[in-house]
């Protein structure tokens, strides 16, 4: 439940540039920025569906943690090789994650007992 809340927080950013601003502050952003920036919004509420669907539907908790998973610690690892674009909005990001991912891995070991 913990995870799917992290990711449910960014999907406000499908909602257009002004919302992306506040979460984000990447400065200005074109329309070409805006699209990609709302399909990763988009692609959060998948998560956190998946992650709140898995909460009452046990089969999915391995998979559906596990896509997760990859995808938390594929940004930490693209955020520690580009330490020089992670501004202040972004370490919320990145501590959002740090705090995600022990709970993702606890419901894929608790999920293989």
């Amino acid at each position: 439940m913990l995870a799917a809340l992290i990711h449910l927080l960014p999907v406000a950013g499908v909602l257009g540039a002004e919302r992306l601003q506040t979460l984000y502050r990447p400065g200005d952003l074109g329309p070409t920025e805006v699209l990609l920036l709302q399909h990763r919004a988009l692609l959060f509420g998948v998560f956190a569906m998946g992650l709140l669907v898995a909460v009452f539907q046990p089969n999915w908790r391995i998979p559906t943690a596990g896509m997760t998973l990859l995808s938390v610690l594929g940004f930490l690892v693209l955020a520690g090789l580009n330490r020089d674009a992670v501004n202040p909005a972004l370490l919320r990001v990145v501590i959002a994650d740090l705090i995600a991912l022990p709970a993702l891995v606890v419901v894929i070991w608790m999920s293989k007992r």
